[in-house]
């Protein structure tokens, strides 16, 4: 089953790029990015397991190596 793929991106930035060598202005809008209520700081969280961790833990894969 073949489908057929529309490529937005590349059909609208041709399309700014004929308005541009118009000479027409090119406003951009951005769209509202969506908020998040679980927002993690992944610094943070990163530096807290470092510090928490000794260093003397198992190892996270089994001692065994593949052929």
């Amino acid at each position: 089953m073949r489908r057929n793929f529309e490529d937005h991106y590349g059909t609208a930035l041709k399309g700014f790029v004929q308005e541009k060598m118009k000479g027409h202005t090119i406003i951009a809008h951005e769209a509202e990015r969506p908020k998040g209520e679980n927002v993690v700081d992944l610094m943070e969280a990163l530096r807290k397991s470092v510090a928490g961790s000794s260093g003397k833990g198992k190892p996270a894969r089994g001692g065994k190596k593949r052929a």
